[in-house]
C-alpha cells in the first residue's frame, strides 16, 4: 500500500518541477548588462575607516571614504566569492588601504547605497595615495 502513494507523490513532485521549468522565460542578458553599466558609479576620497570585522563571516570588507564635497561613501569588497569577481584583477590589496590614504573606485550602488566594485568587468578599486 505504501509504494503506490510513494510513487504517486514522486510522479506529482516530478510534474510540478516539470511545469516549473517549463514557465520561466531565459534572462535577457543584453538588459542585465545595461543594468549594471547603468548603475555603475566612480567615487574617489580620503580612507576613514577600513572595518573587516564581518570577513570573518563571509561579510564584505567595508571601506569608508570622505569625497572632495565632504559627502561619504562606503565601498564594499566581497569577501566571499571574491575569486569570481569578474574585476578581481582590479582590486587594490585591501590590506594596503589605510585610513588617511585616497582610494578611488568605480562599482555598482547596493543596499544602502554602498559602491560595490564586483559586478563587471570594468568596475575597480585603486590606492591613489597613502
Amino acid at each position: 500500500m505504501k509504494k503506490p502513494i510513494i510513487i504517486l507523490i514522486a510522479v506529482i513532485l516530478i510534474a510540478l518541477l516539470a511545469y516549473a521549468l517549463m514557465g520561466k522565460e531565459p534572462a535577457d542578458v543584453s538588459q542585465t548588462e545595461e543594468t549594471v553599466t547603468a548603475s555603475s558609479s566612480e567615487v574617489r576620497g580620503t580612507v576613514m575607516n577600513v572595518n573587516a570585522d564581518q570577513v570573518p563571516v563571509d561579510g564584505p570588507t567595508l571601506i569608508t571614504i570622505r569625497q572632495a564635497d565632504d559627502s561619504q561613501a562606503v565601498i564594499a569588497i566581497p569577501s566571499m566569492g571574491i575569486n569570481l569577481c569578474p574585476a578581481q584583477a582590479n582590486i587594490a590589496d585591501i590590506s594596503l588601504i589605510k585610513a588617511g590614504g585616497t582610494v578611488e573606485a568605480k562599482g555598482q550602488a547596493g543596499a544602502e547605497g554602498m559602491i560595490i566594485p564586483c559586478e563587471s568587468a570594468d568596475h575597480y578599486l585603486k590606492i591613489i595615495g597613502q
